[in-house]
């Protein structure tokens, strides 16, 4: 549930403001828009690649990255290549904060 909240609302946040901004109700900066869209999604999608190993058995098996990753590249690369692009989009993040002096 931790996953999907950390993907779904960072995306809900971009695409509305974006469509207020497109239709002038409102006006945010795209910049700070896509900082929030990365670096929340960076955050939890590292913290789950690095936490997945507390969970517990179930009699389903289940995986809270998207099917196709696993089909693709595996159970153990998935969470290497979520791992590296979240670091990465959170390095991007720290990197805008400090170019915009925060």
């Amino acid at each position: 549930m931790l996953l999907r909240l950390g993907i779904f609302l960072p995306l809900v946040w971009y695409l509305i403001t974006m469509l207020l901004n497109h239709y002038g109700v409102f006006h945010f900066s795209i910049d700070w828009n896509r900082f929030i869209f990365q670096f929340f999604i960076a955050l939890t999608v590292v913290t789950v690649s690095f936490a997945y190993r507390t969970g517990h058995l179930t009699d389903r098996l289940t995986f809270p990255f998207p099917i196709h990753n696993l089909f693709l590249l595996g159970a153990k690369n998935t969470l290497v290549v979520f791992r590296l692009v979240g670091l990465w989009w959170i390095l991007a993040s720290f990197y805008f904060l400090i170019k915009y002096k925060i």
